[in-house]
């Protein structure tokens, strides 16, 4: 009896000692399957933090407005070399982008909007495109004659402009003042016509650029630029645009049709001088 109790008593604690044994073994188990899932997630962690960082950084490329974005929206035509040289060399490449933009402007996708906060050189820009767009019909009818006998080449090349005739306006008689003072380093009074509101003083007149005006013997402003004439530019406000049909413009007399500190204007204002645009 008492070999027999000793044998079941050894039975039970090799029993207890097998699932001490077991319960060992499924606490190391859970223990390493914690561990790969910690592992996970701190795999997947990583990922999202290295995702965000991406988000952030995409975010703040298209929320940035700078050069390089402007860089990426460019057309194709951008990665080639530019087939007009900048008169004004102080242009950096945002406005030489703007620029291009109008140079290669197809007419038929709506009007062209360049938008900056004040300081950034809008004017300035609008004032390179305006000499642009002259040297183009330059160079255009210059390069005509002898384009049969060129080679193909991988520069875009200016679409053809016979014409061109601007009419560059602004909403107040200052701002276009200063459109006119900035293009009367290259242009003389008769390529560019500073067209003022009817009986104008000559007193409240800039005196530069009263040879870009005409004056009347009473001592105003007198306006006398008719579609006859030979000005590759008129300058004049938003609101004495509507001079122009009076004095004989009509629908599509002008190529071009430039509005600056367009935001500074009523609509009404704006819609004087698009009303001399063709389809």
């Amino acid at each position: 009896k008492e070999e027999e109790e000793e044998v079941v008593v050894v039975e039970e604690e090799e029993h207890k000692d097998k699932k001490s044994i077991d319960n060992i073994d499924k606490t190391e188990n859970n223990n390493l399957k914690t561990d790969k899932n910690e592992e996970q997630i701190e795999l997947k962690d990583d990922k999202e933090q290295n995702n965000n960082k991406n988000d952030d950084e995409n975010n703040s490329n298209n929320n940035s407005g700078g050069v390089g974005q402007m860089k990426k929206k460019a057309s194709v035509f951008l990665k080639q070399p530019r087939s007009w040289q900048p008169i004004n060399k102080l242009l950096n490449e945002s406005q030489m982008i703007a620029i291009d933009k109008i140079l290669f402007h197809n007419p038929y996708l709506g009007p062209s909007l360049i938008f900056g906060p004040p300081g950034t050189g809008k004017t300035l820009t609008l004032v390179e495109a305006v000499l642009q767009l002259l040297e183009q019909v330059k160079s255009t009818n210059t390069n005509i004659s002898s384009s049969s006998s060129t080679t193909a080449s991988s520069t875009p090349t200016l679409p053809i402009q016979r014409k061109c005739r601007i009419l560059l306006c602004a909403p107040s008689e200052a701002a276009a003042n200063v459109l006119c003072t900035q293009l009367s380093q290259y242009l003389d009074n008769n390529e560019m016509y500073r067209l003022g509101w009817w009986q104008t003083s000559l007193g409240a007149f800039p005196t530069q650029l009263l040879k870009y005006a005409s004056a009347g013997s009473d001592g105003v402003l007198i306006p006398n630029c008719s579609a006859n004439s030979p000005y590759k530019v008129v300058v004049t406000t938003c609101a004495a645009s509507g001079q122009l049909q009076i004095l004989g413009w009509s629908v599509g007399d002008f190529s071009h049709i430039i509005i600056d500190e367009s935001c500074q204007a009523l609509e009404p204002e704006v819609m004087i001088p698009l009303s001399l645009a063709s389809d």
